[in-house]
């Protein structure tokens, strides 16, 4: 049994999962037949449990920034977006409103009873998003819930070929608890010091651009906090699993600057004073360059 299957095995798919496949799956025949391109996007960060009935777990800082604000560019440059997501990190759109206004908004009897235009602006393409049925939203909380419905959806998807692309912005745990080593009932601190052995998680890239969805273009992320081995880093990814792209950013700086790197070009993206005055995000010129690069794929396969 290889590390991805062994993986599986450890971590059973939820009882849903076949249902919310099938979604997936029908969302992607009703765009197939009208031609639009799709974007898988992966946003937000994975929990680590360390109990059975989970109490503790490890998590990291992601709140899903990058992932919710390139949906929304996505959408308006004419891509149906499958926006996987963190359960309560931010997602398209409601990431303007905070909390659940926009639902509430919603709710008032079709009324907008909004002052602020840029407001206003987002709620009418968030509606636009939900009439076109271009929008469909599934959460994650778990690595294993992620890893799951990244197998899950990418197989749903993968009779659309090069029409797919996928962007993976989430931040994934790159270990985990195998359930042989971990507590069914929660961690007493009463029982002195924790001393916990991850394992490292099987890297499912490479299934994803082998098998899951061979002919769709694929863009992983790259997070340093050391400029020195940046690119180094994205190359090698690039060599190791033969995709098409990686988002290349540090820590510090990945607001304002970031580097796309192919198999034979890069590309810097910055954002300078300018662009933030008017509002404008790095994210939107992100998608817009791999939006480019994704047609040109689609023409050539």
């Amino acid at each position: 049994m290889n590390q991805y299957d062994n993986f599986f095995h450890l971590f059973p798919p939820a009882d849903s999962l076949s249902g919310v496949q099938k979604r997936v799956a029908a969302f992607a025949e009703a765009h197939a037949s009208k031609e639009v391109p799709i974007v898988f996007v992966t946003s937000g960060g994975t929990t680590v449990p360390l109990e059975t009935n989970t109490v503790r777990f490890i998590d990291n800082f992601s709140a899903g920034t990058r992932g919710s604000a390139s949906a929304e560019y996505f959408l308006e440059l004419g891509y149906a977006v499958v926006f996987f997501h963190r359960k309560h990190s931010l997602r398209p759109f409601h990431r303007h409103f905070g909390g659940d206004s926009l639902r509430l908004f919603n709710e008032k009897n079709g009324k907008l009873e909004l002052e602020d235009k840029r407001l206003i602006e987002m709620y009418q393409k968030y509606e636009k998003a939900i009439r076109s049925d271009t929008l469909l939203m599934i959460d994650f909380v778990t690595i294993a819930d992620y890893l799951h419905g990244l197998r899950a959806f990418a197989q749903a998807l993968s009779s659309l070929g090069s029409r797919v692309m996928f962007f993976l912005a989430a931040a994934v745990s790159d270990f985990y608890l195998p359930p042989s080593r971990m507590s069914d009932h929660k961690i007493q601190s009463g029982d002195g010091s924790l001393v916990l052995e991850l394992s490292q998680t099987p890297k499912m890239l490479k299934p994803l651009v082998s098998e899951w969805a061979p002919k769709s273009y694929i863009v992983s992320f790259k997070l340093e906090t050391d400029d020195t081995i940046l690119l180094k880093k994205a190359r090698e990814a690039l060599r190791n699993y033969s995709h098409q792209a990686v988002v290349a950013n540090l820590l510090a700086t990945r607001a304002r600057r970031v580097t796309l790197v192919f198999r034979d070009s890069e590309q810097v993206i910055t954002l300078d004073d300018a662009d933030v005055c008017a509002g404008n995000a790095i994210e939107m010129k992100i998608a817009d360059s791999l939006a480019h690069f994704h047609k040109i794929f689609m023409s050539a396969t």
